[in-house]
């Protein structure tokens, strides 16, 4: 089941999987650190990242929005 999450501005859709990478943008990131990942995905389709834990999510933009997917 995706939901929708906004994350420093971003709305992005999700599963229930991918709440490591979640919490990692949201809360263990400031703004302009999460903002590179944005802007990354944004620019280039996706962008692949760790959390403080070693699990590796995927950032994926398209059609205006973005979706967080384990990698």
């Amino acid at each position: 089941m995706e939901t929708k999450t906004t994350i420093k501005g971003h709305t992005v859709s999700h599963g229930l999987d991918v709440s490591g990478g979640l919490k990692y943008l949201m809360y263990e990131l400031d703004f302009q650190e999460a903002k590179v990942f944005f802007n990354e995905a944004h620019d280039h389709g996706s962008v692949i990242f760790e959390d403080h834990l070693d699990r590796k999510y995927k950032l994926i933009y398209h059609g205006g929005e973005y979706q967080l997917i384990r990698a």
